[in-house]
């Protein structure tokens, strides 16, 4: 009893707020629809920088309750990037689940399908996806990964549209959780929904295309973008923020931005210098790591939080 007492202290002493134990959620009842046929199996891989979630088949929420003193009936749906490869699971998922608790929203964590990256051993570290580095420059493959490279492209011809399988089970995810508000103690028109990278694109695409059921309540877009872009009538107030010099989505943030302030929606945009694509939410001591902070004020100006 004594070292709980130490422990739940410590917490305090770091403004951090003590984690009820997490719970998943399968998203379908049965198989993800056209993924009957699909054959491999989800693994983790750890690397230096962060942990992968890998080869999703089946979609699932793993939910974050904060302490029911703290709860404030608001919720959160988080989108892991990782280019429909792998999910970034602890720097743009379990991370921002926590601080998110730390403010009284209840976070769900969605894992959506992926690309095959082929198979993992994680007796022998051998096998699966291989990682990057974030200066966004590709490891060099030896022959034998070249080989294995081909094999694992053969399966992905096999699969269909991943990345608009994501969609489907970003719309499912907001369906979800609105459909098990009350046993949640959730409002159902306080749900909001944030994504990372390819997260992002899964995100905005189901804030772009969904029903009264699958709606978004607010957005949190992180290096993320797209080209297509449509500006509901109902579009959610969205919170974007990314790289000033991001390759992959400096552009795309400010003209989806531009795009949802030019129809008269609530939009608010942050460029930050010295960092880059991926840098996510972690404790870090860059001058970007200042991005939670400026959500939690976006979300009580634009009144998602009270």
């Amino acid at each position: 009893m004594k070292f709980k007492s130490i422990f739940f202290i410590a917490f305090l002493l770091l403004g951090l707020t003590p984690i009820r134990a997490q719970k998943v959620y399968k998203l379908y009842d049965g198989p993800a629809p056209g993924t009957e046929n699909w054959k491999h199996t989800e693994y983790q891989k750890t690397f230096p920088e962060f942990i992968a979630v890998c080869n999703v088949v089946e979609p699932t929420l793993t939910a974050y309750f904060p302490e029911k003193e703290k709860a404030n009936g608001t919720a959160m749906v988080i989108c892991p990037g990782g280019g429909f490869q792998y999910l970034g699971w602890d720097y743009e998922g379990t991370n921002f689940a926590e601080w998110l608790n730390g403010q009284g929203i209840t976070a769900f964590i969605l894992k959506y399908r992926l690309r095959y990256t082929g198979d993992y051993n994680p007796a022998t570290g051998k096998g699966g996806y291989r990682g990057f580095n974030f200066s966004g420059t590709p490891p060099v493959p030896t022959e034998e990964e070249k080989a294995e490279d081909a094999k694992i492209e053969k399966v992905n011809k096999t699969l269909g549209n991943v990345q608009q399988m994501g969609f489907d089970d970003g719309r499912k995810a907001i369906e979800y959780v609105r459909s098990h508000a009350s046993e949640w103690d959730i409002n159902p028109n306080k749900i909001a929904m944030s994504g990372f990278s390819a997260g992002g694109m899964v995100a905005l695409n189901v804030a772009m295309n969904h029903t009264e059921e699958s709606k978004p309540d607010l957005l949190c877009i992180i290096y993320s973008g797209t080209t297509d872009i449509t500006v509901p009538e109902d579009a959610a107030p969205a919170f974007w923020c990314a790289p000033q010099n991001d390759v992959f989505t400096s552009d795309m943030s400010y003209n989806v931005h531009k795009a949802w302030t030019g129809a008269g929606k609530i939009s608010e945009l942050h460029y930050f210098i010295g960092t880059h694509h991926g840098f996510g939410f972690r404790d870090g001591k860059e001058s970007v790591y200042i991005w939670p902070q400026l959500f939690l004020n976006f979300m009580k100006t634009s009144g998602f939080l009270e």
